[in-house]
């Protein structure tokens, strides 16, 4: 989960902003009000969540670690595929679309943080945990590379199609994990 959990910080941090005074710019607007347009949005996308972090945080507590990675996981995947589908990144659509794409994002940093803690033996905690920062670092890197590569070459939505096929596979991982662990359930007659 790191690795699609810490890319996806990239791509809203950089892309969206990117992306976002591009669109202004082409719509006419000076590069202060595409800037301004931009910032709009990036603050709706990753302010937004903040209104549902506790009800996240209640519904970790309330399920299984990975049952609810894979909830968080499906809001990314309708967020990024939507967001990467749009046209015009800045208001209208993009609001609500992109709302879905920062709670996603949120929920899925809640959901791999809490797993690893919850997975994480105790006599190596530390070296988990640095383990799981280490490859959210290589997700970092991959989706700053491959997402501007994207950008450049395909469509300034590429980025975000990225993370949603990340986050799609990584949740169908997450399911058959799911289902498996579902199957080891013994249950011993009293």
């Amino acid at each position: 989960a790191a690795p699609v959990t810490r890319g996806d910080t990239v791509v809203i941090g950089m892309y969206l902003s990117v992306w976002a005074q591009q669109a202004g710019r082409a719509a006419g607007l000076s590069a202060g009000d595409a800037q301004g347009k931009a910032g709009i949005m990036v603050a709706i996308v990753s302010g937004s969540p903040i209104l549902f972090a506790a009800f996240f945080g209640i519904m970790n507590d309330r399920l299984d670690r990975v049952t609810f990675l894979v909830i968080a996981l499906a809001l990314s995947v309708i967020g990024y595929m939507g967001f990467g589908s749009l046209a015009y990144p800045i208001m209208g659509i993009a609001i609500p679309v992109g709302i879905v794409m920062g709670c996603g994002q949120v929920a899925c940093i809640i959901a791999s943080q809490t797993l690893i803690g919850q997975e994480a033996d105790p006599r190596i905690a530390g070296s988990t945990l640095g383990a799981f920062n280490f490859f959210g670092a290589i997700g970092t890197m991959i989706s700053g590379v491959l997402g501007g590569y994207l950008f450049d070459k395909w469509t300034s939505g590429g980025p975000f199609l990225m993370m949603g096929i990340a986050s799609f596979g990584l949740m169908l991982a997450c399911i058959v994990v799911r289902l498996r662990e579902n199957r080891k359930v013994v249950v011993v007659p009293s």
